[in-house]
């Protein structure tokens, strides 16, 4: 049977899919790919070179070249899941939103046997998540994603297609990525690398870092405590047992901690009803 990728990172731009990819990378000794900086000759393989991207857009406007692009992108990632067995792939915000629902099948198709498919999202709060995908667009990348009227984030955001294709989200708001590495990592581990089953993780449901509080002291619970235990149960040592890790208390302010998980949904299903 033909490898696949370790773990793929999907969800709309600025969730931090590319840092968080890079931080696992660092953590399990595994190659990190992101489609955005190698989809270029995926998609000319589709007819869709870069010297044509101007003219299609300046003949139909962004929005219709965004859906005439869609045949590309849905082959690209079915080509760079095939190029990199073991590796950490992140994908662009669009690779997994279609209009097209045999496009998203194809995309389905390809990310069938990948046991880790994580959705990045700052909060499980849609209001919260938009404000913060915004203000971080904004601030890094100069666009806010509204093009010819057409709101690109909120499309991302509330579209199933990459919540049906997840196996995991985890939200990453009031996190570094370090924390969020770790504390992921120690979840799949501790559920089994290959459970093929949907989890979700919100915001310290492994117990905040102490490194603000108490400089990371041992057996504080701290972000550079969980990586090492993480990548201990990885690399296929001793298993983590999550019952050793000294919890903090949990703050009053803080949105309730919960891991959810429940029987992967059909990837054939590509029906318009949110998965959770």
């Amino acid at each position: 049977m033909r490898e696949t990728p370790w773990m793929v990172l999907v969800g709309p731009a600025c969730a931090g899919k590319t840092t968080l990819g890079q931080r696992i990378a660092a953590i399990t000794g595994r190659p990190f790919v992101d489609l955005d900086n190698v989809s270029l000759k995926y998609y000319e393989e589709a007819g869709w070179p870069r010297e044509r991207w101007d003219a299609q857009v300046a003949a139909v406007g962004f929005n219709n070249f965004e859906k005439a692009m869609e045949p590309a992108r849905a082959h690209a990632v079915r080509r760079v899941v095939a190029d990199h067995p073991g590796a950490i792939i992140a994908l662009g915000a669009n690779h997994t939103v279609y209009f097209d629902k045999d496009h998203l099948k194809t995309v389905q198709d390809a990310l069938q046997k990948c046991s880790q498919v994580v959705r990045v999202l700052p909060s499980p709060e849609r209001p919260v998540a938009l404000s913060v995908l915004r203000e971080r667009a904004v601030t890094t990348r100069n666009r806010d994603w509204i093009r010819d009227g057409f709101d690109y984030l909120t499309h991302w955001v509330d579209d199933p297609g990459t919540a049906q294709v997840a196996t995991h989200t985890v939200y990453n708001l009031d996190e570094t990525p370090d924390q969020t590495a770790g504390r992921l990592l120690q979840h799949l581990s501790s559920s089994g690398m290959d459970a093929r089953t949907r989890s979700e993780l919100a915001p310290g449901a492994y117990g905040r870092s102490d490194a603000g509080r108490d400089g990371g002291r041992p057996g504080s619970g701290s972000a550079a405590e969980q990586q090492a235990r993480a990548a201990a149960a990885v690399a296929g040592s001793t298993p983590v047992d999550l019952r050793k890790v000294p919890r903090p208390a949990p703050e009053t302010s803080q949105r309730p901690a919960h891991i959810e998980r429940k029987t992967r949904t059909p990837r054939h299903d590509t029906g318009r009803g949110r998965s959770t």
